[in-house]
């Protein structure tokens, strides 16, 4: 089988990414597909994204029958585990639906703490183990890295505005029983 790439894909992307292709190629071959990538480090993404340093891609679903599609998808995760890397099938039955893969060392790094209960969801051949551009530090969850390895800025979580709404309901609940009992 094949790889192809949308016009507007800049395929410039770290090597991880790069060496995973073949990989994501074999998985769409067993189903006769041709892997489409759709998107790579281009076009327009949340803020943060891996897509702005090359370390994420799209890859085309839409058109793919439902269950083929949900093999595929299994067959992602399991070749491309957690922490390290993030997949996800993205707008699912929406204009935009893709398969989405993402490389992401700083999580591998931010959950090696963690190692002995995330290791329980792993695959055996997956090392939680951190390379050598790893720098513990005893004061903090988070890991620190060596200037120039990774740019922090993409890795800093962004905070997600609280959706007050089910507050509100509930509050709202709440009073109303209250008026109801003491009636």
């Amino acid at each position: 089988m094949a790889v192809e790439y949308s016009p507007r894909v800049n395929f410039d992307v770290v090597p991880q990414i790069r060496n995973a292709v073949s990989i994501l190629e074999n998985i769409f071959a067993q189903y006769g597909l041709i892997l489409l990538i759709t998107s790579a480090k281009d076009a327009s993404h949340t803020p943060g994204s891996l897509h702005y340093i090359g370390a994420a891609i799209d890859l085309r679903s839409k058109g793919i029958p439902n269950d083929v599609k949900q093999r595929i998808y299994s067959a992602i995760k399991s070749a491309f585990p957690m922490p390290t890397w993030w997949t996800d099938l993205e707008f699912l039955g929406g204009t935009q639906e893709h398969f989405h893969l993402g490389y992401n060392p700083a999580r591998q790094h931010a959950d090696a703490g963690y190692s002995d209960i995330i290791s329980s969801f792993l695959p055996t051949n997956q090392s939680n183990v951190p390379d050598s551009g790893y720098i513990p530090d005893s004061d903090s969850p988070f890991p620190s890295y060596p200037a120039g390895t990774i740019p922090p800025e993409y890795f800093t979580p962004v905070e997600q505005p609280i959706d007050w709404t089910i507050y509100v309901a509930v509050a709202g609940l709440a009073l109303i029983l209250l008026l109801v009992i003491d009636n």
